[in-house]
Parts: structure tokens; C-alpha cells; sequence
């Protein structure tokens, strides 16, 4: 079977691979496919210049006291095998808890999987998060309430290059500065459920891809998570909307 495409939209789709072969040969070596990890929706997978999330650092911003930005990194991680390394600051420790484990199989990542690691000083934890990420065997490095400046998210940067690894930065919105270097730059809040026999129905998230290298244009959703399925999706009516729109 073989379908005509006119010349403008013929050129129009050769140039969007050509863009995105490019992203995949970023930093002098080739970024896999299997390296990638999709968020598994097609809507904002397509956004991204990679069609998914790459190896390297990206980081998810939420509200102070929120742990949307958690569940987020979290349902990410699980689709990836292998352990992952968690380091935590002690002052997060002590204030949020534990991860709680139901929540986290919800989201489809095993409690079993986790290595934790807490310490005081943040300048330790980017330390075990450096060396995690050049080692390869990990699902990920996730770094919660840590305080990274440019110098050291480059760092960080270098190390999953050399390690092909997912490194996730989650902190309350105002305590990063934007000039990180990360591939991606996210904002989670939650959204108003649809209500289902009385009740609160399935969760929802604001969903705001802040920044992107390579060329992704930020954008806005509205997407909804279903722990049964192990599913997001985006809701319809605020499918892929520029970010100005979206806040309207």
C-alpha cells in the first residue's frame, strides 16, 4: 500500500526527520531509540525534538508542599527497568516523609527498585548523583529537593551522557534557578478531577513543558492519569495548546 503525499507536505515531513535525526546525534555520539523514554502520550511525545525523553538531566518543577512533581518523575521511571537511585536532602526527609510505597506501585514503580540515599548537604547528594549516572545498569537518578546551580547541573549533564541515564531534578517551583542545564524543563500542579458518582474522579495534572533544547516550543496540557491501567492520557479539549492559550 503507499499513500501520495503533495511536494509542500512531502518537504514539510522530510524536514521534521532531518530535525529530529539531528537531536539524535546531539553531544558527537548517536542517541539510541531504546534510550529514549516516552512519556506515552503520543500528543506530547511529539512535541519533544527526541520523541520522548533522552538520557540526560531534566527537571520537574511543582508548587511548594505538592507531590505531583514526585508522581510525574515517578510514573516516568517505571517504565524503564532496573533499580533507581533516590537522593534526598534531609530537611525533605524530614518534612515530606518516606516515599510512600502503595502510591508509588500506583504510579508502576516497584518500592523494591529504590536505592535511597539522604544526606544534609546538597553538594553530597549531586556527588552520589554524579556518580550514579556515569554507571550504567541504572533506570534513572532522581534528586529530590537538591540545590543545583549551572556549573554542577552540567556536571550532572556530562555524567548521564557518559552513562546513557535518566536524571530527574523534582524541587518546589521557586527554588531552581531557570538556568539550568537540562534538556527539559517541566512544570507540574494539579487540575480539577471530573467528578464520577459523587466523588472525585481520576487525577489530574497541569502538565507545562517550560523549556526544551533542540527545538521544542513550550506547551501546555491537561492530562490525566489512570492507576488502574497505568495509563496518562491528555484530556481533549486541552490537547497541545500553546501555553498562552492554555492559561486563558
Amino acid at each position: 500500500m503507499s499513500y501520495d503525499l503533495d511536494p509542500i507536505s512531502a518537504a514539510s515531513s522530510s524536514g521534521a526527520q532531518i530535525h529530529r535525526l539531528s537531536n539524535f546525534m546531539r553531544f558527537g555520539e548517536a542517541i539510541s531509540v531504546e534510550a529514549v523514554s516516552g512519556v506515552g502520550v503520543l500528543e506530547i511525545d511529539g512535541a519533544l525534538p527526541w520523541g520522548g525523553l533522552p538520557p540526560g538531566v531534566h527537571e520537574i518543577a511543582s508548587p511548594s508542599g505538592d507531590a505531583v512533581g514526585i508522581a510525574f518523575a515517578a510514573l516516568l521511571i517505571g517504565r524503564r527497568q532496573g533499580p533507581v537511585l533516590w537522593c534526598r536532602s534531609r530537611h525533605t526527609a524530614l518534612t515530606v516523609g518516606e516515599p510512600y510505597g502503595p502510591g508509588m506501585l500506583e504510579l508502576g514503580l516497584q518500592p523494591e527498585r529504590l536505592i535511597l540515599v539522604e544526606a544534609a548537604k546538597s553538594a553530597d547528594l549531586l556527588w552520589a548523583m554524579e556518580e550514579g549516572a556515569r554507571r550504567q545498569g541504572l533506570a534513572a537518578v532522581l534528586g529530590e529537593g537538591i540545590q543545583a546551580d549551572l556549573t554542577c547541573s552540567r556536571r550532572l549533564q556530562l555524567a548521564a551522557e557518559a552513562g546513557h541515564t535518566l536524571v530527574m531534578l523534582v524541587s518546589p517551583s521557586a527554588s531552581q534557578p531557570a538556568s539550568l542545564s537540562a534538556m527539559t524543563r517541566w512544570h507540574v500542579a494539579a487540575a480539577p478531577s471530573m467528578t464520577e458518582a459523587g466523588g472525585p474522579g481520576l487525577p489530574r495534572w497541569k502538565l507545562e513543558l517550560m523549556r526544551c533544547r533542540g527545538g521544542g516550543q513550550p506547551r501546555s496540557w491537561i492530562v490525566e492519569w489512570n492507576d488502574a491501567a497505568l495509563s496518562l492520557s491528555v484530556v481533549p479539549i486541552f490537547s497541545d495548546r500553546p501555553m498562552a492559550a492554555a492559561s486563558a
